[in-house]
């Protein structure tokens, strides 16, 4: 649902960007010494560069939404809540099976016992997701 909402923002926000871009060429286009291509051609420059800045936006509130849902994670944990992680990665890799970019590795350290104390380090790919947790028993503690 959140995704086809994303889209429909998009969609709506390119259809602005072009009648914006139309009606600025229609009332530049007599009073600029550059010809009506080249105005046409910044216009239509401007209108593409405010898409790409509109996509990666979308793109960049995507990753954080994904990664806010693990990064409370990161650092000390108890074995128990170490548990309840596993559960969540276990659930979430089964629900994106097909989408690559949203696979978790998990890896754990050993046994894990409720009453220890953990250390979780967080690990992403070339896109910015969250693609691994190390689970390490904090001997520290």
């Amino acid at each position: 649902m959140k995704k086809i909402f994303e889209l429909i923002v998009l969609v709506i926000l390119i259809i602005v960007l072009v009648i914006l871009s139309f009606f600025a060429y229609r009332l530049f286009a007599g009073k600029s010494n550059k010809s009506k291509i080249e105005l046409g051609y910044e216009i239509q420059k401007e209108t593409q560069d405010s898409i790409e800045n509109v996509i990666v936006k979308v793109d960049l509130k995507e990753v954080e939404s994904f990664n806010s849902q693990w990064s409370i994670y990161e650092g000390s944990q108890t074995g128990t809540q170490i548990q309840v992680l596993k559960q969540r990665v276990e659930s979430h890799n089964s629900i994106y099976s097909d989408d690559i970019n949203k696979q978790i590795e998990l890896i754990i350290d050993g046994e894990i016992e409720s009453r220890s104390t953990y250390n979780v380090e967080l690990f992403f790919n070339a896109d910015g997701y969250i693609n691994k947790m190390e689970v390490k028993l904090d001997t520290n503690k």
